[in-house]
């Protein structure tokens, strides 16, 4: 499990940039919750973590394209995936799972 940041640094609802090692993910809190999915979206690159969050899911600000925080699937189009990563909270600070296999990537 790597540190990924405070959960104070979070603000509910709206994304986070944050860079640990080579990956650069996106850090949400949904109702107490926290989800760590690859920052890029797989269409064009686009910044996940400046998307809008809505109903548990991220939608990509370049093009419109959704993920659900839970499972990095695309409810229109669920073959397209963005890497999620397992992700826990303890004493106030957000960890992840960065080194086994993401979830939500199809093989």
């Amino acid at each position: 499990m790597e540190r990924i940041c405070q959960v104070a640094d979070l603000f509910p609802g709206r994304g986070r940039f944050v860079v640990v090692g080579d990956h650069e993910l996106a850090v949400f809190l949904i109702d107490g919750e926290v989800h760590v999915i690859e920052n890029a979206c797989p269409h064009m690159g686009g910044n996940l973590s400046a998307g809008q969050v809505h109903r548990g899911a991220v939608t990509c600000p370049q093009h419109n394209w959704p993920f659900d925080l839970a499972t990095g699937r695309c409810p229109d189009s669920p073959d397209v995936t963005v890497r999620r990563f397992d992700a826990e909270i303890r004493s106030g600070v957000v960890f992840a799972c960065l080194d086994e296999q993401p979830q939500g990537e199809t093989q």
